[in-house]
């Protein structure tokens, strides 16, 4: 695999700015001015530590952990959230199971911003959505 980044790229953090907004009356809608906003890199190519890239999506790490700790709470959430839990901790089904009237339940997992460059530190956020149909709405 030529032990390389995958598909010949790599990951990396940048300084970028200056963000503008707040000194003209738009703070709620900051932006960058092309003409004078740079971005810096944090790190030399290829040395963006393991602990502080992206999580990846696909990546099944976790899942047990969320699992087995989501069934160990089960009554609880159950009680302060509903019976929205099937698809993360098991069960009756998914997302599509009978009790998808009342929504279900998502997880999702990334760097928690305590991460350093020698520790990652995951944080699973949980999310609630109506429907299948209408997953881009998410709570909880």
């Amino acid at each position: 695999d030529g032990g390389g980044p995958p598909f010949g790229g790599d990951v990396m953090e940048y300084r970028v700015g200056p963000l503008r907004g707040c000194e003209r009356g738009a703070c709620s809608r900051p932006d960058l001015d092309p003409a004078t906003a740079s971005a810096v890199p944090l790190f030399a190519p290829g040395t963006v530590p393991l602990a502080k890239r992206p999580w990846d999506a696909g990546d099944p790490t976790l899942e047990p952990l969320v699992k087995a700790t989501v069934r160990a709470l089960r009554g609880p959430l159950e009680e302060a959230f509903g019976q929205i839990w099937d698809g993360i901790a098991g069960g009756n089904g998914g997302a599509s199971s009978g009790s998808a009237h009342r929504g279900f339940a998502l997880n999702f997992a990334f760097n928690d911003v305590q991460s350093t460059a020698s520790a990652r530190v995951s944080m699973v956020r949980f999310s609630w959505a109506g429907s299948e149909e209408e997953l881009q709405a998410q709570w909880l």
